[in-house]
């Protein structure tokens, strides 16, 4: 996975300081961790810095139960308590088919696409006019699809749909090496 250009101009979607600033963020809170935080805490705090900053919102990271038939909400920034315990069956709608395929989804229209399921969010109650959805697959050292991180958004233009594949892109490669590193502490312990 090409690590994300910040010198390559995206500027008519947010200025490339923005996108900067906010892995440097990223990067700091993930050396944090060794000395301080929880993968939990770390991966939360990502979730909330991507809505804070880059509007992406409720972001999610599901991750497959111990039997890997259903994929669950694992980490999350911006969902209600209830919400936080739905689960899929690993191919079902379009947070299972990218676990299932392995590849990213960027849907411009919730209200269309019939591969949308609406369990998690209904896209009346977005505040967007046209609510959107962007899925990656969270992938672990051996390149394996180990999780799906994914968030609501209002709709973007095609050359944000690439920056914001590529911001979550980035992002989940990250939460695959934080995941990856606690499984190897949980299993050294």
């Amino acid at each position: 996975m090409t690590p994300l250009d910040l010198n390559n101009s995206h500027s008519d979607v947010l200025p490339h300081d923005v996108y900067r600033h906010v892995f440097q963020m990223i990067f700091e809170e993930v050396e944090e961790a060794h000395k301080h935080k929880t993968v939990q805490q770390i991966i939360n705090r990502i979730l909330m810095m991507l809505e804070e900053n880059l509007f992406l919102n409720m972001g999610r990271v599901l991750l497959p139960d111990n039997t890997d038939n259903f994929l669950r909400i694992r980490y999350s920034h911006g969902l209600s308590t209830e919400k936080r315990f739905i689960t899929y069956t690993v191919n079902e709608g379009i947070t299972g088919f990218i676990y299932h395929t392995g590849q990213a989804m960027y849907i411009d229209d919730l209200d269309t696409n019939s591969m949308y399921i609406g369990r998690l969010v209904n896209p009346m109650d977005l505040p967007y006019s046209k609510p959107a959805f962007s899925g990656v697959p969270i992938f672990n050292p051996l390149n394996d699809v180990i999780g799906v991180l994914c968030v609501n958004h209002g709709y973007r233009n095609r050359m944000e749909v690439k920056t914001t594949l590529g911001i979550l892109e980035q992002t989940a490669q990250i939460i695959g090496e934080l995941l990856a590193t606690q499984h190897e502490l949980s299993r050294s312990a």
